[in-house]
């Protein structure tokens, strides 16, 4: 990723937790939710070099990840920790 793009994506996801912690409707909290845990998932991966997929394969890639380096952090995204 460039600079620029790092930037962007930690933008991004800066403004969800925004609209997370402000939004007060439950739909839409679970919306801004997933969209979260997507792009959060999508950043840890393509930032280690790694495919991300997209539905029930970017949870399969980050488990692969979590396997390959030792790291729990497909647990922690799905927990909201």
């Amino acid at each position: 990723m460039t600079d620029t793009e790092l930037r962007a994506a930690r933008y991004q996801i800066t403004d969800l937790l925004d609209d997370l912690t402000g939004s007060e409707d439950q739909n839409g909290r679970l919306l801004i939710a997933a969209t979260l845990w997507q792009t959060t998932a999508d950043l840890l991966l393509t930032g280690h070099g790694r495919w991300s997929g997209g539905g029930k394969w970017l949870r399969r890639e980050l488990a692969a990840f979590d396997r390959d380096t030792g790291t729990e952090y497909a647990q922690a995204l799905a927990l909201g920790v």
